[in-house]
């Protein structure tokens, strides 16, 4: 459901109660007060029950409706897409770094000795084709 104003202070309460009297599913204070914002709560016996003895605030509510598990999931994916996006990209830039350091190290970058042989071979190669060695 949809719950806008302030609805976590004192005097002040949006949650369930179940049969027994016992509150829980409370909504914590979010970072942003005001505007909507989704509160979800597991399934479970009980009556959503809203509390506002202050003056000075206020508090809001959608109809609550039921919601899947992969409807949940999504939600909460797209809320943190941004993150989630950053993280992928700094994993495919060290997975490339990764690649790269690898590939250099195959082709012996980091053995000068293997290095000024390739660099004999290709010199000797290149007298050979222009006629320079017999």
């Amino acid at each position: 459901m949809m719950v806008a104003g302030d609805p976590v202070g004192d005097g002040r309460f949006f949650g369930v109660v179940d049969a027994a009297g016992e509150r829980s599913g409370m909504v914590r204070q979010a970072s942003r007060i005001g505007g909507w914002r989704p509160w979800a709560v597991a399934r479970q016996a009980g009556t959503v029950v809203a509390v506002d003895e202050r003056a000075g605030s206020w508090l809001a509510f959608r109809a609550p409706v039921e919601m899947g598990a992969l409807s949940f999931w999504s939600e909460r994916i797209l809320r943190h897409g941004a993150r989630i996006a950053w993280a992928g990209a700094m994993v495919a830039a060290l997975g490339g770094l990764l690649g790269a350091a690898v590939a250099l190290w195959r082709r012996g970058a980091q053995n000068p000795a293997r290095l000024a042989q390739n660099d004999a071979n290709v010199s000797q190669v290149n007298r050979v084709k222009t006629g320079g060695e017999r």
